[in-house]
């Protein structure tokens, strides 16, 4: 016996064969010839071939026989193949015997196995040949058929003479032109991969072959060069044809019925190199099936056609080789298999073609017949089970060798506590008739199997076996027929106590969620029976961040907190109960699973589907989602509502100045606290500005009250006259005449500032007014203003055209003081000048009008202050703007004398338009505010009644007055944008009170006393009513004088 290796060294992962060779130096025949390969671990077992020669084993070893006899001095030959594992120096050693010498044989061989790159490096030309000035490409292949990465790849192309360096270029390479040469460099070549530079130049002549050659060096290892060569010619030459041949030739024949052989087809080119590309087609004969097909620069497809394609240049003088790997039909008899070759430009086609003819037996090629061990081996799965429950045998036939088996047949019988259902397998055709079944399965290779799966139910009593039997057959010769039957049990079980199958879901409302919102968890409870489940306890341990709000469920007894539990007597079989855990998302983004679980106190026989879990994603807080968590916190309180958007807006993606209050803020919003959100929200807006229209409007009354007592003064020389609303009706030695007149029969008018009078016509007067109020608010209410106080003083002169007509102008100042929400502070100081008037149509009824203009100083305070725990924003903001007004009135009255009492009904109609500059605060950083510009106007429209009597004195006369006065106030729609210095101008603050369209009255009492030559003080106290949450009240003094 000898032994030889195919290649050495070999890569790993590459494939070689061994041949052994088995010759008679004696003088008789040897009859039973046996080769056993006991093959290394480092190699592994692909297949055999061998003319007579039959194999079985894997790769631990294999056991050939040769099924002729060895006549003497004759030889035989043996090719087993094998792929190279691991790296190593291997020894594979073979032992051959015979039926009468038990003095074996044996022969070894070496081979090592390398780990390592191993580059192949080819360079063709495009053309063959190149007329003078035109290019031609050199494509430089390099190719690792090594079993690791090559590293440091440099390929050196040296430019011959006659040729000129145009373009170099490739995928993972970096190309240049060094002097003569191309270089072009690689950093790594993986194993098994394979990469072409290519590189074009041009034929400067003289006409002639030019050889060109190119080296590849790798970062470790000796140069490898590849040449390839160009004629260059003039352009009327014709370039020569290509002229293909091929042949083809079988590796094995005779060959084993269902046995793998293969085909070598060998192109070669005797004419001019090829243009375009070859294509080689191999049409297989019936019974042959296709393995593989494939060889170097060859790409093949199809089965039955065998299509391959050589799209490189095959060179004058070269050959490609393909190799066809086919298995033989299952018949005997002889195939011819023929293939041919084509490529454009070929003039000879006479030999483009070739045929082989393959003899195909059933007797091993030496006269023995075929021979297979067929065995079954099996499983049923469960193992066990309750009676009437399905169970499934799994048949597993095995052929141990050494021919292939063309088919199978499959045939069993349930034995006992069985009932067939059926049986499949694939490759198998089936029938199932009663307690038996049989079936007709495929071919199968030494050492192949063919699953087969038998339906059943088990029929039996608890204790008993639920049997199967099944035995293979095929009509190959079976040395071993005792391993060709098998009998599977499966055990039958008592069935289990009747139990409740509980079965848990959970669903979420929402998936998914903003942080920190609300949704909510469903779980139910269904028992599938067969019995009642008793005292059944749902629990779900809430994950950290995952905020318990609530839990209900109907019939279920509930408890919350970081674990809900619920709890409930009896499930029926077949009924089910649902719990509805309503929770708060985390405050940070990410995903949440929560799990719950169900048991009972009756036996579940299915506990694997007792629990159930959700996993909600949790996205960022966006602005609606907090404005929708804020506005339903905030439904009781209108100013903190109408925050809650532009805030929202600050809050989903706060600035760094704003991080910390949005932090409070939306926990306080998460917890469900809505006084404290309230208050922040309160806070944050600055709705505090919207007092300052209140206080201009203040000041404009409080001028108001001033002027309409001097215009009262005024008008009491027809028929009376009333100080700060007073009338007075009397007379005196040293008052003056016109202040008497509705005491006189006479009605002629009496003459002012004639000869002698008494009345002079120029008067003068100094008023003052102090006020004070206090106003009670809730969160349903949108006013700012709380207790306020304030105080004003008017002088001004006049002048009496007649009694019946006067006019005149007087200037004021007036300051207003007020606490604002959220211990803010507003003050308002001012100067107004006014113009007046009064005239008497008769000696009863008056009409008096004024005009008045107010320029004023506005100053506020504004605190930003909330918490939340120990969190607490405590920030102080101040600003500063100017004001002015316009104010108009018109009046009218009419008085009554019945004996000393005066009754006077009035009315009249004020105009005030009030204009606030825009301003920016100062001091709480980025939440200071920017206003925009207020404007407003209000129109007043009263009736009033006053009641007067005079009593004399010693020194003058006092009399006291009741007057009563009612008041509508409509004022235009005042809105307020502001937004925030450190906030995104965008985010707007719309500011609005409440709906400033007001009716009220108030109601006085006062005291006017007057004296000698005109002189007059009065005292009156005046309370408002019917204002919303608002007391106030007036203290009216003033003195009057004529000069």
């Amino acid at each position: 016996l000898t032994k030889t290796d195919s290649v050495d060294p070999v890569q790993v992962g590459q494939n070689f064969f061994y041949t052994l060779t088995a010759t008679n130096t004696g003088g008789s025949a040897l009859t039973g010839l046996t080769i056993l390969d006991n093959l290394p671990v480092e190699l592994d077992f692909i297949g055999s071939s061998g003319a007579g020669w039959s194999c079985s084993g894997g790769s631990q070893g294999v056991a050939c026989q040769l099924g002729s006899s060895l006549a003497p001095g004759a030889s035989s030959t043996l090719r087993i193949d094998v792929r190279a594992l691991t790296d190593g120096e291997v020894t594979n050693t073979a032992t051959i015997s015979d039926a009468t010498n038990s003095a074996n044989a044996n022969a070894a061989q070496s081979t090592t196995i390398v780990d390592q790159p191993q580059l192949s490096f080819t360079k063709r030309a495009n053309r063959s040949q190149v007329p003078v000035g035109e290019t031609v490409r050199f494509d430089l292949t390099v190719r690792n058929n090594g079993s690791s990465t090559a590293t440091g790849l440099q390929v050196s192309d040296r430019i011959p003479d006659g040729l000129s360096f145009v373009s170099a270029a490739g995928q993972g390479w970096s190309c240049n032109q060094a002097g003569l040469s191309v270089l072009c460099n690689r950093a790594s070549l993986a194993a098994g991969s394979e990469s072409t530079i290519a590189v074009e130049m041009s034929a400067l002549g003289p006409p002639g072959n030019i050889v060109n050659t190119a080296s590849l060096t790798v970062a470790s290892g000796s140069p490898q060069p590849a040449s390839a060569v160009v004629n260059v010619i003039d352009d009327m030459t014709p370039p020569t044809p290509p002229d293909l041949s091929l042949s083809k030739v079988d590796d094995v024949d005779p060959v084993n019925v269902g046995s793998e052989f293969g085909y070598l087809l060998t192109v070669a080119n005797s004419g001019g190199d090829t243009q375009a590309p070859i294509t080689l087609l191999d049409e297989l004969p019936a019974g042959l099936s296709l393995v593989s097909a494939g060889g170097s620069g060859w790409n093949c497809s199809g089965s039955s056609v065998i299509s391959c394609s050589f799209t490189g240049i095959l060179a004058s003088g070269t050959s490609a080789q393909v190799s066809v790997r086919v298995r033989a039909p299952d018949v005997a008899g002889s195939v011819l298999n023929q293939a041919s070759v084509s490529t454009a430009g070929e003039e000879n086609t006479a030999n483009n073609s070739a045929s082989e003819t393959t003899s195909v037996v059933v007797d091993g090629g030496g006269g023995q017949p075929l021979v297979a061990d067929l065995t079954l081996q099996g499983s049923v799965a469960p193992m066990s089970a309750v009676p009437d429950a399905a169970v499934a045998y799994t048949i597993q036939p095995l052929n141990n060798g050494p021919d292939r088996v063309p088919s199978i047949s499959l045939s069993g019988l349930a034995v006992r506590g069985l009932a067939l259902l059926s049986a499949d397998g694939n490759g198998y055709e089936c029938q199932v008739q009663g307690t038996a079944f049989s079936c007709s399965g495929p071919a199968l290779s030494a050492g192949a199997g063919a699953p087969l799966t038998i339906s059943a139910r088990l029929t039996g009593a608890p204790g008993s076996l639920g049997s199967l039997s099944a035995r293979i057959s095929s009509g190959v010769q079976d040395p071993n027929l005792t391993n060709n039957d098998i009998g599977i049990d499966a055990l039958i079980d008592n069935p289990p106590p009747a139990g409740a199958d509980l079965q848990l879901s959970k669903q979420a409302s929402a998936n998914p969620v903003e942080a920190g919102a609300a949704f909510s968890y469903t779980l139910t409870v269904s028992n599938a029976g067969p019995a009642a489940a008793e005292q059944v306890t749902l629990l779900d341990n809430l994950p950290a961040g995952l905020s318990f709000v609530s839990v209900q469920g109907s019939g279920l007894s509930c408890s919350g907190g970081p674990a809900v539990s619920c709890q409930v007597a009896s499930i029926p079989a077949g009924s089910s109960v649902s719990a509805i855990i309503n929770v708060r998302a985390p405050t940070v983004a990410g995903d949440v699973q929560n799990t719950a679980n169900v048991s009972a106190a009756t036996m579940d026989p299915n506990p694997g589907n007792n629990s159930a879990s959700a996993t909600v994603g949790v996205d960022e807080r966006s602005a609606v989602g907090i404005e929708q968590e804020l506005t339903a916190l905030t439904i009781n309180d209108p100013t903190a509502a109408a925050a809650a958007g532009p805030v929202s807006q600050l809050c989903a993606d706060p600035a760094p100045a704003f991080a910390e209050q949005c932090r409070i803020l939306l926990q306080a919003a998460d917890a469900g606290q809505a006084g404290d959100v309230s208050e922040a929200l309160r806070a944050i807006a600055p709705d505090e500005v919207l007092g300052q229209t209140a206080a201009v409007l203040e000041l404009a009354d409080r001028q108001f009250v001033n002027v309409d007592a001097r215009l009262a003064e005024l008008r009491g020389g027809s028929g009376g006259f009333s100080l700060s609303g007073l009338t007075v009706v009397s007379g005196g030695t040293a008052v003056p005449l016109s202040l008497f007149q509705g005491m006189f029969a006479n009605d002629d008018e009496i003459e002012v500032g004639g000869s002698g009078d008494l009345i002079s016509p120029w008067g003068g007067f100094i008023n003052g007014t102090i006020s004070w109020g206090d106003q009670n608010l809730d969160n349903g209410n949108r006013n700012v203003t709380l207790d306020y106080d304030s105080y004003a003083l008017t002088a001004g002169v006049d002048y009496r055209f007649s009694s019946r007509a006067v006019a005149g102008v007087a200037l004021g100042y007036s300051n207003f003081d007020s606490e604002l929400t959220e211990q803010g502070e507003l003050t308002a100081k001012g100067f107004t000048l006014s113009g007046y008037g009064s005239y008497y149509v008769n000696d009863r009824f008056y009409v008096d009008g004024r005009v008045s203009y107010n320029l004023g100083d506005l100053d506020h305070v504004r605190f930003i202050r909330f918490g939340n725990g120990g969190d607490v924003i405590d920030l102080r903001a101040t600003g500063s703007t100017d004001s002015s007004q316009l104010a108009l009135a018109l009046g009218a009255g009419y008085h009554y004398n019945t004996g000393p009492w005066v009754i006077t009904p009035s009315g009249f109609v004020r105009f005030i338009d009030v204009s606030v500059d825009g301003f920016t605060e100062s001091g709480a950083g980025a939440n200071s505010a920017i206003f925009g510009d207020q404007d407003i106007s209000t129109v007043q429209a009263g009736f009033g009644l006053s009641v007067t009597r005079a009593f004399s004195l010693r020194n003058g006369v006092i009399s006291p007055q009741l007057d009563i006065n009612f008041i509508h106030e409509s004022t235009d729609d005042l809105t307020v944008q502001a937004r925030l210095v450190g906030a995104d101008p965008t985010v707007v603050f719309t500011l609005e009170p409440d709906d400033p369209d007001q009716s009220y009255g108030n109601v006085g009492l006062g005291f006017v006393y007057v004296t000698a030559n005109g002189r007059q003080a009065y005292l009156s106290y005046r309370e408002t009513f019917g204002q919303d949450g608002l007391s106030s009240g007036t203290l009216n003094l003033g003195a009057r004088f004529e000069f």
